[in-house]
């Protein structure tokens, strides 16, 4: 009878211990997204050259943990970080615009947090269980994701997103606070087993592993944009792709082919495939299709296996160091750290002159293998926790019904376009408010309001972290019940889009020419039949700073796309004023009509600035399309302004 009951406290605490790594990467995962858009406005105002020092410089305030542990044991350091993180998430909610003050503090607690949980999981529940609680914690946040279509419930307002920021925080205090009570009157003997050993490699990888499933691996908008596919498939890959990947971490540490510090032959091909599958999908060049397709699943999957060989206990070299929490603290700042060190850089190298975005991916992938490989001496730990490794496998597979129904209530388009439309071309800034605040919403009241059938957007994200993880196309695309069309530029997380609320009936798109630093750029465009023939519609955003021939290229290569096509309306972000040197490519023997200067007002701004000349914005139109009611709609949902015109095909 003693010894069923022993076994069954050490399953509730192995139970316990899981549960708490699950919902803290949650929580965690989720204020990292909503944190990266306050940072995007924080360096839009300083520049991106100051935000590249300092940013870093506040992550490394994540360093002070490692005092902070010196002078406190494991259960405070924990307790520190959990309430912290929990409060933060909480406030966020509670806010109209959540504030970076109170997100940057919470996400670097968190970190704390969530470095002391797999140390303690890694314990109580063994190293297939710790794995197999993060797959859990990354299906959850999926599943929440699908559900808002992935704009983050702290941004939101209605009941579902309050529900999901208020209790997901105060259940992962409450399980901080489990974790802590069952150790209390535990024997001296009996504390090892409970909180583990002090190792600042295993709370530094979590931090690893959590920036490659925010850039990629559980990241729907991506898998959707370089896949080629719609939302809720891409949405059904993540999950499915998770449930495979708990089961081969079940399998391979069944038979003791996950323990060690090599490991088995399988998990040393998890460590070549996680760094060939980041390399080869990040950056401007990254693989696109089916081949996308495989890499991130395999990546997924070679991610999780990497992670749950790493959680392993190096063995104690003193008895006194049990509840030891510095090594701790300084794993969560060096976590921190790396974390930043490629999130920031991988987009920041699209903005400033930088290595390659797949450098700073493929380090991320490097170091989540070097500390999967650096593990040291390890020891048999960890209860049973079953039940954990059946609900890694088991949940994703029942999260399938959230894609499912996202497929099923998916809006379809109106049956074909009349000979009249309403036509917009909106840089959106990625639905970043001038406020700050990540909002497609409003994004698509403007749109509405301005009555548009067709628009042409610009600085589209799909998972791009600047904007809060959301697939801005995908989103923008069910609220207005469009059809969609969307052309890399930068990579597949962020370009140009075409909505039209009438089927489409072909796309295309390309990348231009560059010679300056700074963003890769692109165009798409569609064709939108109407009862008097085809409409061709076409979205570019041309280079801001540098070269004035750099933009005189990428304008030339968008007309020899076009080939002189009737029927055409052409819209988007140039950055040529009136009158520019620049601006004559565009009418230099095309024939190309201005839609404001021949239908509206010339004098309108598009864009906000200190310039007082900042018309940079565009429509232009073969003659043989009919303009009218040209103008430009004010709004503060983006630091551009959307340029409106009917447009009339004849008979």
């Amino acid at each position: 009878m003693r010894a069923r009951e022993t076994r069954n406290v050490r399953d509730v605490r192995a139970r316990q211990a899981a549960l708490l790594v699950a919902v803290t990467f949650a929580v965690l995962s989720e204020l990292l997204r909503v944190a990266s858009p306050l940072l995007y406005d924080l360096a839009d105002d300083i520049g991106y050259v100051t935000a590249a020092w300092l940013v870093p410089v506040i992550f490394a305030g994540g360093l002070l943990a490692a005092p902070l542990g010196r002078l406190v044991r494991a259960p405070v350091l924990l307790a520190v970080g959990a309430v912290g993180l929990a409060l933060a998430r909480i406030v966020a909610q509670v806010q109209s615009t959540p504030s970076l003050p109170v997100v940057l503090p919470g996400v670097l607690l968190g970190i704390v947090a969530l470095g002391c949980a797999v140390r303690v999981s890694t314990a109580r529940s063994g190293r297939s269980a710790t794995a197999c609680a993060v797959v859990l914690g990354l299906v959850f946040d999926t599943g929440v994701r699908l559900a808002l279509v992935t704009w983050d419930a702290a941004w939101r307002g209605d009941v579902f997103s309050w529900s999901v920021g208020l209790v997901l925080p105060v259940v992962a205090a409450g399980l901080a606070w489990s974790v802590m009570r069952a150790a209390t009157g535990a024997p001296a003997f009996d504390v090892d087993s409970l909180w583990g050993s002090d190792s600042w490699r295993l709370a530094a990888l979590p931090c690893v592993l959590l920036a490659l499933q925010t850039l990629f691996f559980a990241n729907p908008g991506f898998t959707a944009s370089s896949v080629g596919v719609s939302l809720p498939v891409a949405g059904g890959v993540t999950l499915v792709t998770l449930a495979a990947a708990a089961a081969l971490v079940v399998a391979l540490d069944s038979d003791g082919r996950l323990a060690g510090v090599a490991g088995g032959w399988l998990v040393w091909v998890a460590r070549v495939l996680v760094m060939v599958a980041v390399v080869l999908v990040s950056g401007p060049g990254g693989l696109t299709g089916i081949w996308a397709l495989i890499l991130v699943s395999l990546g997924q999957v070679s991610a999780i296996v990497v992670f749950g060989a790493a959680c392993t206990q190096p063995v104690l070299r003193r008895r006194s160091e049990p509840l030891s929490a510095w090594r701790t603290g300084l794993g969560a700042g060096l976590g921190s750290v790396a974390l930043v060190a490629i999130l920031l850089s991988y987009h920041l190298a699209h903005q400033i002159p930088l290595v390659g975005a797949e450098t700073f991916a493929g380090l991320g992938a490097f170091l989540l293998v070097a500390g999967s490989v650096a593990g040291g001496t390890t020891r048999r730990v960890g209860g049973p926790a079953r039940w954990v490794r059946v609900a890694a496998v088991a949940t994703p597979v029942l999260a399938l019904a959230v894609p499912v129904w996202l497929a099923i209530s998916w809006p379809s388009p109106e049956s074909e376009a009349s000979p009249s439309l309403r036509v917009a071309t909106y840089n959106t800034h990625s639905s970043v408010s001038q406020d700050g605040a990540l909002d497609p919403e409003r994004t698509a009241r403007v749109l509405e309001t301005g009555g548009a059938d067709v628009a042409m957007l610009q600085e589209v994200p799909r998972g791009w972290l600047f904007a809060g993880g959301l697939d801005q196309a995908a989103w923008l695309s069910r609220r207005m019940a469009a059809d969609l069309a969307y052309g890399r530029a930068t990579d597949s997380q962020f370009g140009n889009a075409v909505l039209s609320t009438y089927p489409v009936a072909d796309e295309w798109s390309g990348l231009l020419f560059r010679a300056d630093p700074g963003m890769d750029r692109g165009y798409v465009g569609v064709e939108v039949p109407t009862g008097v023939g085809v409409l061709n519609v076409w979205s570019t955003h041309l280079q801001f700073e540098g070269r004035l021939e750099t933009r005189q290229a990428q304008a030339r290569s968008v007309l020899a796309a076009w080939d002189g096509a009737p029927r055409t309306v052409i819209g988007g972000d140039f950055n040529m004023r009136p009158g520019s040197a620049a601006i004559v490519s565009w009418f230099d023997g095309t024939g190309l009509v201005s839609a404001q200067d021949a239908a509206g007002d010339p004098t309108q701004l598009t864009a906000y600035g200190d310039d007082l000349d900042r018309r940079i914005d565009w429509i232009l139109a073969t003659p043989d399309v009919e303009l009218a009611d040209a103008a430009v709609r004010y709004s503060p949902a983006s630091d551009h302004m959307p340029v409106f015109v009917t447009v009339r095909l004849p008979e």
